[in-house]
This record gives C-alpha cells, structure tokens and sequence, in this order.
C-alpha cells in the first residue's frame, strides 16, 4: 500500500501490535470507498500486489483477486481464500460537512483502548479484516499453504461483488475476515430480503390561508441505530417509528405533513437514528400540540433509559410563521397524513423469531424499518428483513404484501439485494478444525463456533462454488454501521495470531 499519511504515521506509533495490519487499515481510511465506490481502493489493491511480485486479477464487476503462492513445501497443500470486502457503510453526525468521496476518516484513540472515527463511521466493517488479509500478504515468512486473497465490491448493499463474481477462484476452503466477535467462529449466516413499499399520497390542491396555520420542524437525533443484524436485538429506538408515533397520537388535531425523512434512501441495513419532519397544524391547536408531544416523548424516553444513551438523544419541536412563499411544497391532505402514519406504524420492526431450537436463544429472524422519504407522488418505505429460515423469509415477504394490499401501496421486491442463508457445515470442514484448534493452543480454551443473524458473503460465494467449505472470524467491533463504531484494540493481536495460526496448520493438509 502506499505509505500513510503524517497524521496517521503519528497516529500509528501509539497502536502497539500487530503495526502492520494497523498499517493497512489506516492506510484503507485514507481512501474513500463507501459501497459503490470502491475503484479507487481497488487499484491500489491491484498495484500493492504487482508491488510485491504477484499477477493482480480483476473481474468484470470489480472484485480483486491476488494470489500468493505457498511457503517452502507447502505447495502440494490445500489452496485457501481469504476473502474480504472493499466497501464500507458512510455514516455521520447529522450536521457533519464530511465529504466520503473525498475525505479521509479521521481516526482516533478513545480511554487508550478502541479505535474509532471523529463524527464518522469507521470502516472497520470490513476494512479490519482487509488489513488482516494484506499484512499476510506482504508477510514473506509466514507458514501457509497457496493462498488466494478475495476483495469484493458492495458486501453492504447489493453484495454484487459475491453475487456475481467470475469463476476464478480454485480454493477448496474459504476463511471470511468479515464478524466481529472475539472467540467465535461463524459457520453460517441469516439471508435477506429488501423491499419497497410505494404508497401513493395527494397534496393539497390549494395552499392554506396562511393566518389560520403555524409550520412546525420536528426532528429527533442521537439514537444509538446501528447495524441491522448486530444491534436490532438490544430494542433501541427506531426514529422513523418514534416520529411516527408521536404524531399520530395527535392527529385529532388536524395537522398536515409536509415533509418526511428518516434514514437514507437505498442503505437499508441501518437502523434510523435520525428524522425529520415538517407539518403544518390550526394555530388553535399549536400549543396543544406541542405539549402533547413533548409530555409523549418523555413517556417514550422511559422505554429506552437502559438502552439507549438518554443524554445524546436531541428532540425538538419548532414553530415558524406558515408562509405560502417560504413553502414551496403543499402539505398532505388529512387522509394521506393519516395513511402515511399507519403505514410507518403497522410495518414491522424488530426481533421477529428467536432462535429456541439452536439452545443459544440467538436472533434467528428480524425486520428493519429502515428509510421513510417522499418521491414524487408517492411516500416510500424501504425495509430489510433478515432469517436464517427460508420458510421466515417468505412469511416476511407474506406480511409486507398484505399490508400493501390493505394499505393500497406498491410492494417492490429488489430480488437483486436478495440472498439466501448460508447453511452451516459442521462436518468435513478443515478450516473449522484448524480454527478450533488454533484457539485452543494459544488460548488453552475452546472456541465458540455458532451462526450469524447478518448476511455474510459466503451465502452466495458457496452458491458460485459449491465445492467450497467456509467459515467466518475477527476481532471485536462494535457498533457497525454507526458513527459509534470502534474497534477493540486488545482483540486485534489475539485475532492476528488466531489467523497465522490457523493458515499454518491448514499448510499441513
């Protein structure tokens, strides 16, 4: 990679160990590449590895792949890839100026522990398990067998990258540097579903008399959100949800929306932290309406004081002057308000099954509210439904396209964001049998080894090579997705020597 930049050099000599993968991964941040925007990345990918003597390879959609060849004698053995994605999740503080096409992320040190991002997502879903994956690729004296190193193209919104990758891979075993939990191994994973729901609203013809209305801004920020799969089972509040509710426990006082946002259009694994609405209401009504929902918040807020940070969470009511002028946009009839806060209301959210049979009570099905805009005439609703069950995936989609038809909305199914489970294989899997043992040596302990709530990429790697085993392992991260996300620097270490230890003992087979 290229070398990094001041801030990060300095930055890096207070890392400890391993310095190389802290290396690469800073070196990753400097570079932008959120999902869709990863060619950049890629083509340092591609010279890093011409730089050390290999034949970088790139297909047709943009995955990278780089091949190392074994150490010593181990050529006859197993090849293995280790397979990671390029893009990451853009997230930042709602008034932030950051550009992700341009700007680095700004990482930092917080209580001399994590590493995390100034106001910004970090990336450490999946630029970790990159630079795990580079630092045994520029490693001259590590033990392993042929090598094949994977980086794929928008694991975070489409997975186009492992939905369609080209037939190149020859890797009998398939390591994923993509979870984030010390001590676990993952031997398999939820799928998903994305879908719309297209509700078609009317606008007032005819602007309101201004004297007799007030236009009110209400938002709400703070919340924790967060990754979809990782955070939906710790039942911290949905903002779009939130707003919705609290507005239409008022609708007796005839106000009109005018606008609303919540989450960003097309990013469908987050959790909304963040919404805005405008609406305009009778002024009679203004100060009825304000105690109303300040007084419902608050009652709202007790739900969440052991889940959420209370002290980060911003609510505000504002009251402007109606002005026909100023508004460029006529409010919603009363009855496409009404239709827009039942249909936010009756979609579900949350922990829809858990997972009783496995004994580990894991999230085994979910659903994500996740984006709420307006788009031309209509009001759109984006959601992400997750299983591990192929029979819950399709009673998921049952639900959706029977509230659309109840609520007289288009139901869209992005079948291209679809993708099935990753059934796990306990049996004849060589790479679990190295992991285990790995831990168990150097930390005289057994592995967890179980399966993951979040779609992972080897559910449509191992579909493209069925002759492939996989697993799926890293170090401790939290709060995915999120400006929260850091990394726990006292796993990194152990979770590197996990991976050397484990390619050194697949070499033997």
């Amino acid at each position: 990679m290229k070398p990094i930049l001041n801030h990060s050099k300095e930055l890096l000599k207070t890392l400890g160990e391993p310095q190389g993968v802290y290396s690469a991964f800073l070196r990753i941040c400097e570079i932008p590449h959120g999902s869709g925007n990863t060619k950049q990345l890629a083509n340092e990918l591609i010279e890093f590895g011409k730089s050390l003597g290999y034949k970088p390879e790139k297909d047709k959609v943009g995955n990278v792949l780089i091949r190392k060849p074994a150490y010593g004698s181990k050529s006859k053995s197993k090849v293995i890839c280790i397979e990671s994605h390029m893009d990451m999740v853009c997230t930042k503080e709602s008034n932030s100026n950051f550009d992700f096409l341009s700007d680095p992320i700004q990482c930092v040190v917080e209580e001399e522990r994590y590493l995390t991002a100034n106001g910004t997502s970090l990336g450490a879903d999946n630029g970790l398990g990159m630079a795990m994956a580079l630092d045994v690729l520029a490693n001259p004296d590590l033990v392993h067998g042929p090598l094949e190193f994977l980086f794929t193209i928008d694991e975070e919104t489409t997975m186009e990258g492992a939905r369609h990758i080209e037939h190149f891979l020859e890797a009998k075993y398939l390591i994923n540097v993509d979870t984030e939990d010390l001590g676990y191994v993952y031997v398999g994973s939820a799928g998903s579903i994305q879908r719309t729901f297209e509700k078609p609203i009317l606008r007032e013809k005819n602007r309101k008399n201004e004297t007799d209305f007030v236009e009110k801004k209400i938002s709400i920020k703070g919340l924790k959100g967060g990754h979809s799969a990782l955070e939906i089972n710790k039942e911290g509040g949905n903002s779009n949800k939130i707003i919705a509710q609290l507005l239409f426990n008022e609708i007796k006082l005839q106000f009109k929306i005018v606008d609303f946002q919540g989450g960003k259009p097309g990013i469908q694994n987050i959790i909304p932290s963040f919404t805005k609405t405008t609406i305009i209401i009778p002024k009679q009504y203004s100060e009825e309406f304000d105690q109303n929902i300040n007084k419902n918040f608050e009652n709202i807020l007790q739900d969440y004081h052991k889940i959420e940070n209370l002290k980060s969470i911003k609510f505000k009511v504002e009251t402007e002057k109606y002005s026909k002028s100023n508004s460029k946009i006529k409010p919603l009839t009363l009855e496409s308000t009404k239709n827009v806060l039942s249909l936010i209301l009756a979609i579900p959210h949350g922990v829809r099954k858990n997972d009783l049979q496995s004994g580990t009570c894991s999230v085994k099905s979910s659903q994500c509210l996740s984006v709420c805009y307006f788009k031309n005439n209509n009001f759109m609703i984006e959601i992400l439904g997750r299983s591990s069950s192929v029979i819950d995936l399709q009673l998921m989609d049952n639900i959706g396209e029977s509230i659309a038809i109840l609520s007289q909305s288009k139901y869209i199914k992005e079948i291209e964001g679809d993708f099935p489970p990753w059934f796990p294989q306990y049996e004849n899997n060589l790479a679990l049998d190295c992991i285990k043992q790995a831990h168990l040596e150097l930390f005289n302990k057994e592995m967890n080894v179980e399966t993951r709530h979040s779609g992972l990429e080897p559910s449509l790697l191992l579909q493209n090579y069925p002759q492939m085993v996989a697993i799926s392992f890293g170090p401790e991260i939290s709060g995915a997705h999120s400006i929260n996300e850091k990394i726990d620097m006292q796993s990194v270490d152990a979770t590197h020597r996990l991976f050397i230890k484990t390619l050194e003992l697949l070499a033997n087979y």
